[in-house]
């Protein structure tokens, strides 16, 4: 595995708020949104429900890629203007076009991080 022994870096300390969506539920949503007429003139947020830290998610990354070690990070510097809660709400997508993220963040990473170090050993990013 690719950086296995690379902490992972994080902005800040790890506590700034995100909801993490896989694309395949984000592509679900546009095309729900296209195709019903209750989101014609809206602005609709596709969005998982739940939230998660930074410093989560880089741990469950971690483990993912490094299943008998401890997880490793470093907090580098913040963005001067850091948002630290991004949580949109959900309730207008589910009511409008009945939007439901399936697939949960540690699913999506087991299709994500088999991606992502084949590009990079591709040289892609």
């Amino acid at each position: 595995m690719l950086f296995s022994s690379c902490p992972i870096h994080l902005l800040g300390d790890g506590h700034r708020i995100r909801r993490y969506t896989y694309g395949g539920d984000l592509a679900k949503g546009a095309r729900l949104c296209i195709e019903s007429e209750m989101a014609t003139n809206e602005s609709i947020k596709l969005s998982a429900p739940q939230s998660t830290k930074a410093l989560e998610l880089a741990q469950h990354i971690w483990r993912k890629m490094n299943r008998d070690k401890p997880s490793k990070h470093i907090s580098d510097p913040p963005f001067k203007y850091e948002v630290k809660k991004r949580i949109p709400g959900v309730e207008k997508a589910k009511r409008a076009i009945r939007f439901n993220v399936k697939t949960l963040l540690e699913d999506g990473l087991i299709e994500i991080i088999p991606w992502v170090e084949k590009q990079i050993e591709m040289g892609g990013i």
